[in-house]
């Protein structure tokens, strides 16, 4: 059977236990059923778009709409896909609209995410049959830096079909053959009479016409779309208003609610009383939910009112909880601990290795950190009949589907845009909400808005972890052999035990160790193994999830073998990777780019480097800083590269690229969920700060021109800024700082 990955597993999971994947029972005849390629047009309708495919409408006025089964999160995700459709639909591009589908439709399953290959990689029986299976279990999200990459082959193709079909319905209307036409700028022209006919005009007969095959695509060398610079098509609407968000929706007889859960991870709701609650102005209901009460009201004041007003006896209050020291406690010791735990890679013999040559030792420690998205969580659900409608920026409509489900209802999913995602949008917590207090008021809409409070203080977020790292050093000062054993919490475990029907992950999840256990450095003999550390504090995907611990890790480690054996830590590297030419280049390019001479000499003054691989692309940072003697930092330039293969939209690369890295610089600097008493004590930017306009420096990015195919954008630029600003740090300072955030050790913007 195909290979399901965790991810893919996870996201999944949620619906494969639901109605989605009872047909499968009948066997193979049923999967042959399911359409993964949504290339056939559909018959028109009077006065409705014409489908070309399950892709592309033709409006009447010839402009296209796209469906594109992604979130726009603010990554430009809308842009990129219709790029794709543009280029080979001859197209303009201003002329596309994109909207998330409402139908979820088997083609727009993110097959990538499950199956962790690409579309035009899959090709075998099993493949075969995974894209179908994946297909049933309508895993459509967006995650793991996969749009682009999911999309890259499919969405050209449909291009290409649909603009095959409206060539041949020309070619017929003029009645000339249709290799003689030829569509230019959203027309098709016959070239020696001068006719011309928009594609609005044809498209109702194009979708009667048979699809013949997939015509070949165009060669790189005549793009006139992809790989250039392009305005992203969401910025107008977002810029003038017009732009609509979860919070946007407001229907007739528009409720709001809010929801109180208990302060404590471990905390039960004991008993509710709703006496004076009920009794304010404007409630409309008060309804216990398993461990959170709800209050619906007329207004969004009157029910956060009415919240304060509810008298709740909390349950595990009298006993001590866990704190954020415990927890480091507990992982220190695990780490420490003689047995490595659950092994990931083996290659060589490491223990031999580490016994007969010199070694070094150090131990990196990261905390948990929040989302903290510039749009907490929301969303929008009325109970109409059996079905329950949603409107949410979520990053998958799946969860709505469960949460649906969950009150005997069938799911209308409205994917609207969404204000930053980072893994926190995958979660179901806020649509169940709104499912149950929607279902307890039929007919009227409710909206449920998280107050930035309750989005830090209830999570998830992303775990924290210890990792231990010993190297033997060979004669040429070059490691022989590496290993390393990482404490953490299992983002698996805790994402499936709170959205699924049954938990996966712990010691075996890859997640602990990703970025860690493929290394691409050249060392004969390695050893990677991770222990779980199980606690009540819930963790969940985040931006670059395993990635943003496992580079601190690894690349701070590598730097501080380079400082002990006295060599330039960047040539350390490149030395390291004589079996990675891509790698090997970026390293290249960005010591031109950034015009490397050196970590620097001190006295305050130095500079970090680091690189990392994550989801299919290739980071290197240069991180400049000038440290006073009070430890205030200020960052003065950051250099970065990035080889993520063919770049759809230059412009939003970079875009992407220097996001990423100030998203990690916030965190790097001072980011930190602490935990006391069972409970998260940060509640808002004051005490969970961001990076100010001001504290970030000059960003310089270089995308390296390439053929190959597309790799992740949105995640890989923040895991190589958290080591390459403690390099500099060290380089300026001579302080090894090994833990997260610098704050901890005194550290401040300047």
């Amino acid at each position: 059977m195909a290979r399901i990955s965790r991810r893919g597993l996870l996201i999944g999971g949620a619906i494969t236990a639901g109605a989605a994947m009872t047909g499968l029972a009948v066997g193979f005849g049923y999967l042959s059923t399911i359409d993964v390629e949504g290339l056939r047009p559909v018959p028109p309708q009077d006065d409705q778009p014409v489908r070309l495919n399950a892709w592309i409408e033709v409006l009447k006025d010839g402009r296209v709409r796209v469906a594109a089964p992604h979130t726009e999160l603010g990554q430009g995700i809308h842009t990129g896909l219709a790029m794709l459709v543009a280029e080979e639909l001859e197209i303009p591009l201003e002329r596309i609209t994109v909207e998330h589908p409402v139908k979820p439709l088997p083609v727009y399953a993110n097959f990538v995410l499950a199956l962790e290959k690409r579309p035009e990689e899959m090709t075998g029986a099993f493949d075969w049959v995974g894209r179908r299976l994946i297909g049933a279990m309508q895993l459509i999200a967006t995650g793991g830096s996969t749009a682009t990459i999911r999309n890259y082959v499919p969405l050209r193709q449909a291009g290409a079909v649909a603009r095959n079909l409206l060539e041949r319905a020309g070619a017929a209307e003029f009645g000339v053959k249709p290799s003689e036409v030829k569509a230019v700028a959203g027309e098709i022209v016959d070239p020696r009479s001068g006719r011309r006919l928009g594609y609005g005009a044809l498209a109702a007969a194009a979708a009667l016409l048979e699809p013949q095959g997939i015509p070949s695509l165009k060669p790189r060398t005549q793009w006139a779309v992809i790989g250039r610079d392009a305005p992203r098509l969401d910025i107008p609407a977002k810029v003038d208003g017009s732009a609509r968000f979860a919070v946007d929706h407001r229907p007739a007889g528009l409720l709001h609610a809010m929801v109180v859960r208990p302060p404590r991870f471990d905390g039960t709701i004991e008993s509710v009383d709703k006496t004076a609650a009920e009794a304010m102005p404007g409630v409309v209901k008060v309804l216990a939910m398993d461990n959170e009460v709800g209050v619906i009201a007329e207004t969004s004041w009157q029910a956060m009112q009415a919240a304060e007003r509810l008298a709740i006896r909390f349950g595990g209050d009298g006993k001590p909880g866990i704190s954020s020291t415990e927890i480091l406690a507990a992982m220190r010791a695990a780490v420490n601990d003689r047995q490595p735990g659950h092994v990931f890679s083996d290659r060589g013999d490491v223990d031999i290795a580490l016994a007969d040559d010199a070694s070094f030792e150090a131990t990196y420690e990261t905390p948990y950190l929040a989302h903290a998205t510039l749009e907490p969580q929301s969303a929008v659900a009325i109970a109409d009949g059996e079905t329950i409608k949603f409107w949410s920026g979520a990053q998958s409509p799946m969860p709505m589907m469960q949460a649906a489900r969950a009150v005997g209802r069938a799911a209308e999913t409205h994917v609207t845009l969404a204000g930053g995602g980072f893994g926190r949008r995958i979660e179901g917590a806020v649509l169940q909400q709104a499912a149950r207090l929607a279902a307890s008021v039929p007919g009227r809409p409710v909206m449920v808005a998280w107050r930035r409070e309750d989005d830090l203080r209830w999570g998830p977020f992303r775990p924290a972890a210890v990792a231990r790292l010993r190297a033997a050093i060979g004669p040429n000062a070059m490691p022989r052999a590496l290993k390393a054993v990482v404490a953490t919490q299992s983002v698996a475990l805790g994402y499936s035990s709170r959205n699924m029907p049954f938990a996966i992950g712990g010691a075996r999840d890859k997640g602990n160790v990703e970025g860690l256990a493929d290394l691409a450095y050249d060392i004969p003999n390695i050893l990677v193994a991770a222990k779980h550390v199980d606690t009540p504090v819930p963790v969940g995907f985040w931006r670059s999830v395993g990635h943003s611990n496992t580079a601190f890790f690894v690349e701070s480690f590598i730097d501080e073998l380079a400082h002990r054996a006295k060599r330039d830590p960047l040539r350390y590297r490149m030395d390291l990777l004589s079996k990675d030419a891509r790698l090997s280049h970026l390293c290249r390019t960005l010591s031109e780019a950034a015009q490397w001479s050196g970590p620097g000499s001190g006295s305050g003054r130095g500079r970090g480097v680091a690189i990392h691989a994550s989801f299919r692309s290739y980071v290197g940072q240069v991180v400049d800083v000038a440290v006073s003697a009070e430890k205030a930092i200020k960052v003065e330039r950051i250099v970065a590269v990035i080889d993520c293969g063919q770049a759809i939209n230059p412009q939003q690369v970079r875009a992407q690229l220097e996001g990423a890295i100030v998203f990690a610089l916030s965190a790097a600097m001072m980011g930190e969920i602490t935990i006391e008493n069972g409970a998260v004590t940060n509640s808002n930017f004051h005490d969970y700060p961001m990076a100010l306009m001001k504290d970030v420096p000059a960003i310089e990015t270089v995308i390296i021109d390439s053929a190959e195919p597309p790799g992740g954008v949105g995640e890989p630029g923040t895991p190589p800024l958290f080591p390459a600003l403690a390099n500099a740090l060290f380089a300026a300072t001579a302080e090894r700082v090994r833990t997260m955030p610098l704050s901890r050790h005194g550290y401040r913007f300047a």
